[in-house]
């Protein structure tokens, strides 16, 4: 498999590692995988124990994805932003067809944007991801 999915406990962070060549069936397939990570880690009686995911694009050499899947993947990261409003997602991508779906994929995620970056390097997005997580939270 051209990606690996793991769960960190201690954060409530997720990060999907994507290397080689990635198709469009098995980005669909590491979806279906996030999918169901999340409905463990995310219970609906505590949808924030999720904090944050990134998803690391930086040992990719081909990106084969679909437009459409790129879209049904925005749609499915705007979901559980609205569930889990203090969840922020962050995509590492430092080639710029990887970095140009990322920005297609924010596009898509739409208002919930500012919780969605992307970025060149993995020192920019865990920094992001730190220094956003170090905020107090806003009253609501």
């Amino acid at each position: 498999m051209p990606y690996t999915l793991k769960y960190k406990e201690t954060d409530g962070g997720v990060i999907t590692t994507y290397s080689g060549k990635v198709t469009d069936e098995e980005y669909q397939q590491c979806l279906k995988e996030k999918i169901l990570l999340g409905e463990k880690i995310m219970p609906p009686e505590n949808p924030e124990t999720l904090r944050y995911s990134i998803s690391d694009c930086a040992d990719v050499t081909d990106f084969d994805v679909s437009v459409d899947t790129i879209k049904h993947a925005a749609r499915l990261s705007k979901e559980v932003m609205e569930i889990n409003e203090a969840v922020l997602m962050a995509v590492v991508a430092p080639n710029n067809h990887e970095f140009g779906m990322g920005r297609l994929w924010q596009a898509y995620v739409g208002s919930q944007g500012e919780k969605a970056k992307i970025f060149r390097t993995k020192e920019e997005a865990n920094n992001w991801i730190a220094q956003t997580l170090a905020q107090p939270k806003k009253a609501g």
